[in-house]
């Protein structure tokens, strides 16, 4: 790796683990608790610059991935480190100075901010973010069932075949009940 390490130079495994002051963005693994603690990455970083090292901190300040150490008045990262034998090529970089410049500022601001991030920081965001889903997304707004409760002695009364059948009631209502326009 061409990233600093602490530990000794020994293969890094998960059952020895590596440590490291920093991480590169090229591959990050998390597990779906630790992205429900801290969740996207922040958009306010935009082009190219620390966005992942933002990511990477916030799950060290969830609890995940390393620890924080205070040295002096200072706080150091320390990742947990695997090798992942993914080799890296040198490539042409579409970093700019005053970007790096602009994010490694906005970097230390964010230090304040909670550890959760959504997917968008505003409304255009927001559409931009749901439309990379389809139509099927929006559609999880408007649901096919929207009472609080459903009678699922009244479907079955009325539908004695699909109580016949095995099915839970709502679970054949969403299935096939709203096409075939069954009664509720």
């Amino acid at each position: 790796s061409s990233y600093t390490r602490y530990s000794p130079d020994r293969p890094m495994t998960a059952t020895n683990l590596g440590v490291g002051p920093t991480v590169g963005g090229m591959v990050l693994a998390q597990t779906i608790e630790a992205l429900a603690c801290v969740g996207y990455m922040d958009t306010r970083f935009g082009r190219y610059g620390h966005e992942h090292s933002d990511f990477s901190i916030r799950f060290l300040r969830a609890g995940f991935g390393g620890v924080r150490c205070r040295v002096g008045d200072e706080l150091h990262n320390r990742f947990y480190l695997l090798d992942s034998g993914i080799k890296l090529l040198d490539a042409i970089s579409s970093s700019s100075h005053d970007d790096l410049e602009n994010n490694a500022r906005l970097l230390n601001e964010l230090q304040k901010e909670p550890v959760y991030r959504t997917p968008w920081c505003n409304e255009e965001e927001m559409v931009e973010f749901r439309a990379e889903f389809g139509s099927g997304f929006s559609e999880m707004n408007d649901p096919p069932f929207k009472e609080k409760t459903f009678d699922i002695d009244s479907y079955y009364k009325k539908h004695e075949d699909v109580y016949l059948s095995g099915w839970d009631a709502f679970a054949h209502y969403v299935e096939n009940g709203i096409k075939e326009s069954r009664d509720l």
